[in-house]
């Protein structure tokens, strides 16, 4: 203890320089833990011990009475570790005090200057000559060394500070040590950029780290398997191996103290975001969590539910999901949208929710949503859409929340939210409107797939606005290396949907990318890859070097009905616009692929149509439009065929003879706050369609809707027909007759100005070809009636034989018609 005297009188101006050398390490970090915002120092003829607690005494009293005592006072990371090692200062040696550096200062040499109640022994200073030396520094081993260690690790607030700690003290570094260390690492990347994130991963330190941790695992309790989950999913350093340790440590753990709920929920958590299954160490932890999963509070229960949702959802038997989901529904009143969102993903993920707990839920919601701020609006409608049921006035109430806080949102939330409303299909053009023009100059805050994310939902609501997609366009440029392979295929397939090319530099930049990636040997996914080449293909860009290196990676089967169906259509435009990329005919993998689906008939009408349907939309609204006009060009006696395949394309009505096709373009087709402008599958059809001959028609919705009674529409359907079919009739009379037994040119579908050269001559099939035709349509027949599809016989055996034919020697479609009924 320090003489009471002195201590009364004392005071921060009496103070002076603190001799840090003669503090041992228990003492030096109550002072240095005291010391910001303090003046570090000691009075004269004090020694070390007492100089610490009055530090910390004074600290205290200063955090509630705070003064003119306190001024500035540095105590860094480096100052810290010096003293955890009990070595002196640099420069220390050479102070008039560390001369005199002892247990305690200099003994005063009147007695009237010691206080009488200092009842303290003096130790007598070793000597070399006449020069007092202090003695050498000891590095004791103090029970407290770990709990130092931990606090010098969390106080660091830069990662170089985290890596000083290790190298100097790393060889002493305990379990929990090791473990804070990693973890503190991981604490310090969240705010780092993308590419400072990499560089940390590289860096030969943070390796070192990574393997001291690992090599820690085995003995590690429960909260440090929890941290080391937490800090891997973060870092992403450790590689597979890190978590399989970790799930073999939590399986074999023994239950002397039971889990606390934190630490259950971030070990599970820490292996859903990285998408890691481990069936045995998630089985073990429903086990320690269903009999006690009321003593979880609500955010916990939705990680959990989240957790073993994304990362192992057939680990677990039906008990774990009872339990989440009857003790979610008793505290509705008390969960956060956020818990709320996280177990409605989770349950529509698992498919453990019916449809009564989803609508108990919104009713929970809905009185609650005018207090809603913009992050629980986003997440709260990000649930309800990934249900993929129809909730409009849940939907309708977050749309009017979220235009009085448009101007509140973050990037994040406008993201999450245009989304939502795109996957709901909830259409509200104030809203949209409003959100774009407050958030266009801010497009360059969005993360990779918060943008892609955005403009997929833009353009599943098909709401057109120029400026903002070039605005995104041209912050899509500027960081394309930064996106990943799907957010490139959602952002050219959102561009292709509106026919929007953007800038001119946009889709240069964006085929430099990837010809760049599949240069250097980048893994695309094949689901991705046809969406980029489909893009460009609906676009009308062909960069023959980006065509050139990504067929032989298209062509990688099994495909998808619609797969398929888009790479289909590219062969066809390539062949029809850019016939020097494409060879004469589809690689033969390719090719054996179409003949395998135009052998199951159904499965090729499926593919073919999936990009029709998909302009087309309502089917109910577009079918009774284009029976409309049907019905107009029967009353005008024309012979039209409706849904007429060709073989490349499905017309929704078409006369074959004179090559004239009625593309009935109902709202779908369209933008829907621009009614006049057709999306970018409209015009590629239309392009297609006339490149391959065929004379066009269009009839737009708005159109057909402006002529009021039968006769203005018939009217109206005329002056349309009769220059098409003048025109053909011309054609016809214009064509020589062939030469006897040799039928005139087949044009396959091509304009006759574009014919290639090595069109082959139409000739008669022989009568092992007709056989062989009348053979696949009873095939076809069989199939479809099998199937339950007879309504689409006529249009596949049409289909069928007439590629039959072709690939006999060609037909015209009169012949393809007389041997159709002959086939019936």
């Amino acid at each position: 203890m320090q003489p009471k005297g002195v201590t009364r009188r004392c005071n921060m101006a009496l103070l002076q320089e603190v001799h840090l050398g003669d503090c041992g390490t228990q003492t030096a970090f109550k002072i240095l833990n005291a010391s910001p915002g303090l003046g570090l120092c000691c009075p004269p003829g004090w020694a070390a011990g007492g100089c610490g607690r009055y530090h910390w005494r004074k600290r205290k009293h200063l955090r509630s009475n705070p003064g003119p005592q306190c001024f500035a006072m540095s105590g860094s990371i480096e100052d810290k570790l010096m003293l955890s090692t009990n070595v002196a200062a640099p420069g220390l040696a050479d102070s008039a005090h560390a001369k005199q550096s002892s247990t305690f200062h200099k003994r005063r040499t009147t007695t009237e200057e010691r206080p009488k109640t200092d009842n303290t022994k003096f130790v007598k200073p070793k000597t070399v000559g006449h020069s007092p030396v202090p003695p050498a520094p000891k590095l004791k081993s103090r029970p407290n060394k770990e709990r130092e260690c931990n606090s010098l690790l969390s106080q660091c607030t830069r990662t170089d500070e985290v890596f000083r700690v290790v190298d100097t003290l790393g060889p002493t570094f305990t379990t929990v040590n090791a473990v804070t260390a990693f973890y503190t690492l991981a604490r310090l990347s969240k705010g780092l950029r993308p590419s400072q994130k990499a560089a940390l991963r590289s860096d030969p330190r943070m390796r070192r780290v990574a393997r001291l941790a690992h090599s820690k695992i085995l003995a590690c309790g429960w909260r440090s398997l929890a941290n080391l989950a937490w800090a891997e999913a973060h870092l992403q350093i450790g590689g597979p191996s890190f978590f399989e340790a970790i799930a073999e440590a939590a399986v074999q753990l023994p239950l002397e103290r039971p889990p606390k709920p934190q630490e259950l929920v971030a070990l599970v958590s820490g292996f859903a975001r990285c998408g890691t299954s481990a069936p045995a160490m998630f089985q073990r932890v429903a086990e320690l969590v269903e009999p006690c999963v009321a003593d979880y509070d609500g955010w916990q229960i939705a990680q959990l539910a989240w957790a073993f949702a994304k990362a192992s959802p057939q680990s677990t038997d039906v008990g774990l999901w009872a339990a989440l989901q009857g003790e979610a529904l008793r505290r509705l009143d008390t969960l956060t949208p956020q818990s709320l969102s996280l177990l409605l993903g989770s349950w529509t993920e698992v498919g453990v929710a019916d449809e009564d707990c989803f609508d108990r839920i919104a009713a929970a919601i809905a009185p609650r949503v005018h207090e809603y701020p913009p992050v629980d609006i986003s997440f709260t409608a990000r649930a309800f859409a990934k249900t993929g049921r129809d909730y409009s006035p849940l939907m309708a109430a977050l749309a009017e929340r979220s235009k009085a806080v448009v101007h509140d949102f973050a990037p994040e939330n406008l993201a999450a939210l245009i989304w939502s409303f795109g996957a709901a299909r909830y259409y509200d053009e104030d809203l949209l409107r409003t959100l774009l023009a407050a958030h266009t100059p801010t497009v360059a805050a969005l993360t990779p797939l918060e943008a892609s994310n955005l403009l997929w939902g833009l353009a599943m609501l098909r709401y057109f606005d120029p400026a903002f997609l070039d605005a995104m366009a041209a912050s899509v440029c500027v960081r394309v290396a930064e996106f990943e392979d799907t957010h490139l295929a959602s952002v050219l397939f959102a561009y292709a949907s509106f026919g929007a090319a953007g800038p001119p530099d946009f889709l240069p930049t964006l085929a430099r990318e990837v010809l760049r990636r599949l240069r250097t040997g980048a893994e695309f996914k094949r689901a991705s890859l046809v969406n980029i080449a489909w893009g460009f293909m609906v676009l009308g860009c062909y960069p023959p070097a980006l065509f050139a290196a990504m067929r032989p990676a298209l062509y990688r089967g099994p495909f998808l009905a619609h797969e398929a169906a888009k790479l289909h259509q590219l062969e066809l435009a390539l062949r029809l616009e850019a016939p020097t990329i494409a060879p004469p005919h589809p690689p033969g993998d390719v090719a054996a692929l179409l003949e395998d689906l135009w052998q199951q008939g159904d499965a090729k009408y499926r593919a073919k149509l999936y990009w029709a349907k998909m302009n087309q939309g309502a089917q109910v609204v577009t079918s009774a439009l284009q029976r409309d006009v049907h019905a107009s060009l029967e009353r005008l006696g024309v012979a039209a065929h409706e849904e007429y395949a060709d073989g490349d394309h499905v017309l929704d009505i078409a006369l074959p003879a004179q090559r004239i096709a009625v593309e009935v373009d109902g709202p779908h087709h369209f933008a829907a706050n621009a009614r006049r402008t057709p999306l970018g599958p409209t015009r590629l059809k239309h392009r297609l369609l006339r490149r391959r001959g065929w004379r066009l028609i269009t009839v737009p919705h708005y159109e057909w809707e402006a002529l009021s009674g039968d006769e203005a529409r018939d009217e109206h359907m005329r002056q349309r027909l009769e220059p098409l079919v003048r025109a053909a009739q011309e054609d016809a009379a214009k064509e020589a007759p062939a030469p006897a037994g040799q039928p005139p040119a087949e044009q396959s579908g091509r304009p006759s100005s574009d014919a290639p050269a090595n069109n082959h001559q139409e000739r008669r099939p022989s009568q092992e070809a007709q056989a062989e035709i009348l053979a696949r349509s009873e095939k076809l027949k069989m199939l479809a009636a099998s199937r339950g599809k007879t309504g689409k016989i006529d249009m596949l055996k049409r289909a069928a034989v007439r590629r039959a034919l072709l690939s006999k020697g060609g037909t015209k479609d009169s012949d393809l018609d007389s041997n159709q009924a002959t086939g019936d």
